[in-house]
């Protein structure tokens, strides 16, 4: 027995099902202890009933030895699962699988952009936020595919997940779109043409950012634009010169996002 309990907890389950107990009973107690508990057969809980003596000593119940081995390879399944980036959706175990492809954050291609190619991946994955003219002088060369970081921001565990970002807008019905989660917007309308969404070619942005996280970033001494003021975005503040502060803006971005998608049941791994 380990201190926790968590064997003797295990013991009742295979008690109850050796038992012909109910099998409801049997897979609550079972859940979330790394065991997968079936559910009980009429002729199997007979059989298990009947089971006194040496003819029936084939429905004897498992040794201690068995059970143990059975659930290291439950354990085993649900650790390859997850490295295989099927991970429970928010349903539990019974919930969504979580799609393996990254999701996608667009950001604006013009260079005076707040963030754009040159310096989003330092921001998203390290929370350092580089203005976009020092970033371009160390990475004059933009980067014309997407590029891939690993978000570690509010995400714990050895597996992390991977993020593109690209400020190549997908065809109309790509299935990209389907993995585009956000957008950073720069505060012009045009950068939304293209957008398969409902007046966004007319600059009218309320389902585009229905259907897609909007953020803005601006620095804290500058008014937000009046039209973006009246967009559904957040507007995250940047300051100029407090470097160390550019983290907390960061988890601010992230931790708006997953509300965002927790709330449409996004299936990707974000």
């Amino acid at each position: 027995m380990k201190p926790s309990g968590r064997m003797e907890r295990n013991d009742v389950v295979g008690g109850i099902k050796a038992m012909g107990g109910d099998a409801s009973l049997a897979a609550n107690l079972g859940y979330g202890y790394g065991i997968q508990v079936e559910a009980i057969k009429p002729s199997t809980a007979a059989a298990a009933a009947g089971s006194n003596g040496p003819a029936g000593q084939q429905g004897a119940r498992p040794s201690s030895a068995q059970q143990k081995q059975k659930q290291r390879s439950s354990w085993q399944d649900s650790r390859a699962a997850a490295a295989a980036g099927k991970v429970p959706g928010p349903g539990g175990a019974g919930g969504v699988v979580k799609h393996k492809d990254p999701p996608i954050i667009l950001v604006p291609s013009g260079v005076t952009a707040m963030i754009n190619m040159h310096n989003a991946k330092w921001f998203l994955e390290e929370g350092k936020f580089v203005p976009s003219e020092e970033a371009m002088k160390a990475n004059p060369i933009k980067p014309t595919q997407a590029v891939e970081f690993t978000r570690t921001a509010l995400r714990h565990g050895p597996h992390h997940p991977r993020y593109q970002v690209t400020d190549k807008v997908p065809k109309p019905g790509h299935p990209d779109w389907k993995r585009v989660v956000a957008v950073i917007a720069q505060g012009k309308a045009w950068q939304f043409k293209g957008f398969p969404f409902k007046g966004a070619d007319k600059g009218e942005l309320m389902e585009t950012f229905t259907h897609l996280f909007g953020a803005y970033f601006h620095y804290n001494d500058e008014p937000v634009p009046e039209n973006v003021a009246g967009w559904k975005v957040v507007k995250l503040p940047i300051r100029r010169t407090a470097r160390h502060l550019d983290q907390t803006v960061m988890l601010d971005f992230y931790s708006k996002l997953d509300a965002f998608l927790q709330a449409r049941r996004c299936e990707l791994n974000y």
